[in-house]
């Protein structure tokens, strides 16, 4: 699956990424975890695995959680070249969720 101008698409990287997984890696079950706005194109990326039959007995599935925002509240976008590496993304939500967490230790009881 190659686009006209020579380059691939997520659809293609995708079918390339499970087909791999599936036939190179022997993988039994593949679950992709990302954010909700990525679930209607793992559904019909996976569709397309099933229709390919490169699924049989393997597992396939997608499982969304939210959807991630940036600082200025927008939908994070991987396309603008600014990634931000998973691990640090979880770092900063644990410390905001610690500072957080503290904050309410200091607060006095209502009662």
């Amino acid at each position: 699956m190659v686009k006209s101008d020579g380059g691939f698409n997520y659809d293609s990287t995708d079918m390339a990424a499970i087909k791999y997984r599936l036939h190179k890696l022997n993988a039994d079950r593949i679950i992709y975890i990302t954010d909700l706005g990525q679930r209607e194109h793992f559904e019909m990326v996976i569709a397309a695995a099933k229709k390919a039959s490169w699924l049989s007995t393997q597992r396939c599935e997608h499982m969304g959680f939210g959807v991630i925002l940036g600082e200025d509240g927008k939908k994070f976008k991987t396309r603008g070249g600014k990634t931000v590496r998973l691990v640090d993304l979880l770092d900063e939500a644990k410390e905001k969720a610690l500072n957080q967490l503290k904050s309410r230790e200091k607060q006095p009881k209502e009662g």
